[in-house]
């Protein structure tokens, strides 16, 4: 099986002999993996705020939601001023490297209180 790209910006064409099965392989794990943590997330709601978890969810839900929309327009603009994807995994790396730091900083500051 043989599929086509073309970028609009060039006149480049990549081309993609066999791997079909590989990247649909790829957005089944990784879609799975986002259903599995909205039901990890909304299932700690439910018992955080047992009398009323619709807040929390709903807060998740619009968390998710944002970071959705927010993760394409980044990456939407970063195409078009860098012209080319090269730039959105770079950016995209220094914030979960981010991440992860605040949360090494979050475990060790409350792993202190008790």
């Amino acid at each position: 099986m043989t599929c086509r790209w073309t970028d609009r910006n060039s006149n480049s064409t990549i081309l993609a002999t066999g791997i079909l099965s590989l990247i649909l392989l790829s957005g089944l794990l990784y879609g799975g993996t986002f259903v599995e943590l909205v039901a990890l997330f909304l299932n700690l709601a439910g018992k955080i705020i047992a009398h009323n978890p619709v807040v929390l969810m709903g807060a998740f839900a619009i968390a998710y939601s944002m970071g959705q929309v927010s993760a394409s327009l980044y990456s939407v603009a970063l195409v078009h001023y860098s012209s080319g994807y090269d730039a959105t995994p770079y950016l995209v790396t220094a914030i979960v490297s981010a991440d992860i730091l605040l949360l090494f900083q979050i475990k060790d500051t409350s792993s202190g209180l008790g």
